[in-house]
């Protein structure tokens, strides 16, 4: 009777491994059809997205399999965001922000460590113009998780350039610290140039010289 029991529970045992093996498998497979669509994306017109039923009917269907793994979730998002920037109409724009947003905090309830996902956050959050607590939290753990992710740096240096005016004292502070993670000459350049298309290249030179931020790069000296 024991031997019988054994037999049983092993039996069990392996199948669900296989179930389990299984569903992670197909995951990974509706995952990579969106990531290589998403990629794609990059380099035709965004406004494709929306016309594309298969994406997002791969999305649910990763979603579906795994519902609390992470990265599928950050991936879901990254769809929606780009739904938002493909469409005009301000309403639905709000909604797939939205939607963007709620699978991005998801995601950083399973995996609170990863840096670039609470920067994630922050950028939808200024998307909708919520510069709030919310914000300024996503803002935090970012820097905390990813004093040295360039990723991180160049979410919050760029997102400060356009909205310095709604930063809190405490998000610039951050913001300059992590300019400091950008200061080869590229990468410097590359926001100094951003700056001046903008018009705020007096801000940011500004900024650069009191905070003593050195680089290669002399555009804020001249």
């Amino acid at each position: 009777m024991k031997k019988y029991f054994a037999k049983a529970a092993l039996s069990l045992l392996c199948m669900f491994v296989v179930i389990v093996a299984s569903r992670w498998g197909l995951a990974n497979v509706y995952y990579f059809k969106v990531t290589n669509k998403l990629s794609g994306y990059t380099s035709v017109s965004t406004a494709e997205i929306a016309e594309d039923s298969s994406l997002k009917n791969n999305v649910d269907l990763m979603l579906s399999l795994h519902p609390e793994h992470p990265h599928y979730l950050v991936t879901a998002g990254t769809y929606y965001e780009k739904l938002a920037f493909a469409e005009s109409n301000d309403k639905k724009q709000s909604e797939y922000l939205r939607q963007a947003l709620e699978l991005y905090k998801f995601s950083v309830k399973q995996r609170k460590t990863w840096p670039r996902t609470w920067a994630d956050i922050f950028r939808v959050k200024a998307k909708l113009g919520e510069f709030d607590i919310e914000f300024s939290n996503a803002v935090r753990q970012a820097n905390f998780y990813g004093s040295k992710d360039e990723y991180v740096a160049k979410e919050i240096v760029f997102l400060m350039l356009r909205n310095w005016r709604l930063f809190s004292a405490s998000d610039i502070t951050i913001a300059i610290k992590q300019l400091n993670n950008l200061t080869d000459y590229a990468r410097f350049k590359n926001v100094y140039d951003y700056a001046q298309l903008i018009n705020e290249k007096p801000f940011f030179c500004n900024l650069v010289r009191i905070n003593n931020i050195q680089t290669k790069f002399r555009g804020c000296k001249v």
